[in-house]
């Protein structure tokens, strides 16, 4: 007499446990074909999962035709994965996400969300139920943009806590620029400290920005860490810094090095002090003519300090071009 097919599924599922797969697996085949639904998706994702995909698909659609929600999604996945667009699953993926499968709201949150459909905040809502820190980000994005920062704030410091580095990184924002309420910061140094920490290069640099302004040498720490990182603000910033000696000792050749690398980037005010390197000989030949180049070049990327140097020029040695570069 056969066994029934729970007893059947319970004795695969304590020899799986024993890593004994080969007298687990006729098991689960015997309990699958009695209609066992546990069963079948069991024994169709082992399948998968080890290699055999044309064993695996009879049995997670037998699972899937039973509305067994993990099959259902494996096998979307694996559509996905061969091919199929999103949007023509998305029938399948909202069954399962009514039905409270999280990674299926998050699927359908960042679809939607990818065409501004406001279909994305409701998936937020059901993944956020379930403490997402994606769907948390998703929100606070929408409560910043629509100019509610108080709920925006309570939403990124959910995701942070859970460890979103994006989110961290815009409250470091939101506290030190003051954005819809009072800067603070103290609590943008400790966001951005957490983003910085986890790599992000811009919170690096806005990081080094507020402890600077404190006039607080590890500034320098954190700018190296961007500017190891090609980011063109950071190596400004050293450059400036090299410069005029603030926060550590004047090193004119390390303000040259850092500033090539910024102004190979185009950065304006690198760009301002290459000029001023050329024009003084500071760590460079002094070269008035290239001077002159790196300060067009920056004046016409905005650096207002660059322009004003064109002018005063002009006034100096060269009035027939005054009025023509004052305006």
């Amino acid at each position: 007499m056969t066994a029934a097919p729970d007893i059947l599924y319970r004795q695969a599922a304590a020899l799986l446990e024993q890593s004994n797969t080969a007298q687990a697996l006729p098991l689960l085949q015997q309990a699958a074909e009695q209609g066992y639904t546990e069963a079948a998706f069991v024994l169709g994702n082992h399948l998968l999962q080890n290699g055999h995909p044309e064993q695996a698909f009879p049995w997670l659609e037998t699972a899937s035709a039973q509305r067994h929600p993990k099959a259902l999604f494996t096998l979307l996945q694996q559509r996905e994965h061969n091919g199929i667009p999103t949007g023509q699953l998305l029938n399948d993926y909202a069954w399962l996400g009514e039905q409270g499968h999280l990674e299926s709201q998050l699927i359908l949150m960042r679809y939607h969300a990818q065409r501004n459909d406001p279909q994305s905040l409701y998936w937020a809502e059901l993944a956020a139920a379930r403490y997402a820190a994606p769907a948390y980000y998703h929100l606070a994005r929408h409560h910043q943009r629509q100019g509610d920062v108080a709920t925006a704030i309570e939403q990124y410091e959910k995701a942070a806590a859970l460890g979103v580095t994006a989110a961290c990184w815009q409250l470091g924002q939101i506290y030190f620029y003051g954005t819809g309420i009072s800067p603070n910061h103290a609590q943008a140094k400790q966001y951005l400290e957490q983003a910085a920490q986890a790599g992000h290069i811009a919170a690096q640099t806005l990081l080094a920005d507020l402890l600077a302004a404190q006039r607080k040498p590890e500034a320098l720490e954190w700018y190296r860490r961007a500017a190891d990182k090609e980011q063109a603000e950071a190596q400004a910033k050293l450059a400036q810094y090299a410069l005029t000696g603030e926060l550590s000792e004047r090193d004119p050749f390390q303000a040259a090095r850092y500033a090539k690398a910024a102004a190979e980037k185009d950065h304006p005010e690198a760009l301002k002090i290459m000029g001023d390197l050329y024009r003084y000989g500071l760590g460079i030949k002094a070269d008035n003519h290239i001077a002159q180049d790196y300060y067009h070049r920056a004046a016409a990327l905005g650096s207002a300090a660059a322009a004003q140097k064109l002018i005063s020029d002009a006034a100096l040695y060269h009035p027939q071009q005054y009025e023509q570069i004052k305006t």
